[in-house]
């Protein structure tokens, strides 16, 4: 592949994958709005105590969520640091159809790897 055409192809891949993710992202998000709107007053009484609730369920819940959010920040943090992040970014698997790429893992793991050449980023230097 040449150096342009592989990028596009490469920016295409991680373009396809954040579309996904924001999708799929925001495809939850209106749903739980949605069911949240119509609970409401769909369930009964007797299943849902109204008020507020107990403290320790409050405190908990912050907890959980300012620990999730400092796990998220220090794992981005090293990642981008360790250089795994860029390593990531600039891959040429970015470029390979999520099909080829689970065919190539699969024969990587069994150790069956016809050759080299198969694998994006080790083809062979172009000859003279």
């Amino acid at each position: 592949m040449d150096g342009d055409s592989e990028r596009r192809k490469i920016k295409r891949g991680r373009r396809r994958v954040r579309l996904l993710l924001v999708g799929t992202v925001l495809t939850f998000a209106l749903a739980s709005l949605l069911v949240g709107l119509m609970a409401d007053g769909a369930f009964p009484s007797s299943w849902l105590e109204r008020g507020d609730p107990p403290d320790w369920v409050e405190v908990t819940g912050l907890v959980l969520a300012v620990l999730g959010l400092g796990l998220e920040i220090v794992a981005l943090v090293r990642m981008v640091r360790s250089g795994s992040y860029r390593t990531d970014r600039e891959s040429r698997l970015w470029a390979v159809s999520f099909r080829r790429r689970r065919e190539l893992v699969r024969a990587v793991r069994r150790g069956v790897v016809d050759s080299p050449d198969d694998l994006p980023g080790c083809a062979p230097p172009p000859s003279s």
